[in-house]
């Protein structure tokens, strides 16, 4: 299995951190494009519309914004490309995992049974664990505050792409 490939896995599976990637520009604009690409193809599958370009726009900057502003107050810049390299790859795989669900919920006339629904939902908590672990690692937090700055950015980024 491709190296980078594993350590995302691996970041998902709570196995590693940030700081397990390479610190490359070259992967973090790889993985900055990736995330960005997948999640227009996804929601412009769901709703399509220009607002739906905008709302993944906005939510790939969001992301950049939550994790370099306390990285840079609190004078860790060398943690950054790392950081950004693991919630966009990590991203990449749950959107790509998704992505079937997306398809599902698409053939059901947008109506989510019970399973389908717990399925989504799962997927999303475990995103959010996830995205809560890199904080922590890269800002040296406990995983409870990493998890809560995660769930603050989801709350945000949901009521600003409504």
């Amino acid at each position: 299995m491709n190296l980078l490939l594993k350590a995302f896995i691996d970041l998902c599976l709570f196995r590693n951190g940030p700081q397990h990637l390479p610190a490359s520009i070259w992967l973090r604009n790889s993985t900055l494009i990736g995330y960005f690409l997948i999640g227009v193809a996804l929601s412009i599958s769901i709703e399509p519309s220009v607002d739906s370009l905008l709302a993944t726009l906005f939510d790939t900057l969001f992301l950049a914004l939550l994790a370099v502003a306390p990285l840079q107050l609190l004078g860790k810049r060398e943690r950054i490309n790392q950081t950004l390299s693991a919630i966009y790859g990590s991203g990449i795989l749950f959107n790509l995992a998704i992505t079937p669900l997306a398809i599902i919920y698409l053939a059901m006339d947008k109506q989510a049974g019970p399973l389908l629904a717990t399925a989504i939902t799962t997927l999303g908590l475990w995103n959010l664990a996830v995205l809560g672990n890199i904080l922590r690692h890269a800002l040296n937090l406990p995983l409870i505050a990493g998890i809560a700055i995660a769930i603050t950015y989801l709350a945000i980024s949901s009521l600003l792409t409504r």
